[in-house]
């Protein structure tokens, strides 16, 4: 993976050079949004070195993405669901129409017959 961009960010005010592919305005409005809950880490914090309230931040926003995983997950399998389902309810109405089908010309031979 060759990393295209060298964006320069400040979190916690303390700047780093991050070595990336993704857009530099993108990758700046992460760690804008990175500061702020660094910051108020820091300013809620007893005491919290800059180190602690990074570590903190990190595991809110590993819960973040874990449960929402597994509500990607969740969604997958019940959209499944439903794909499935509507794919048997199609296959149900294409064999009703057969049957139909099979029955107006029985009716029409029926007819044809009476008519004779």
């Amino acid at each position: 993976m060759k990393f295209d961009n060298k964006v320069k960010v400040e979190i916690g005010g303390r700047g780093y050079i991050l070595n990336t592919t993704e857009d530099e305005e993108y990758v700046r409005s992460i760690a804008e949004e990175i500061d702020a809950q660094v910051r108020e880490l820091l300013l809620k914090g007893n005491n919290l070195s800059l180190n602690e309230a990074l570590v903190l931040c990190v595991l809110g926003y590993c819960d973040y993405y874990k449960k929402e995983r597994a509500n990607t997950d969740n969604m997958r399998a019940q959209l499944k669901e439903y794909l499935d389902e509507a794919e048997k309810c199609r296959s149900e109405t294409e064999a009703a129409k057969r049957k139909i089908q099979r029955l107006q010309k029985e009716i029409e031979k029926l007819k044809a017959e009476k008519a004779e």
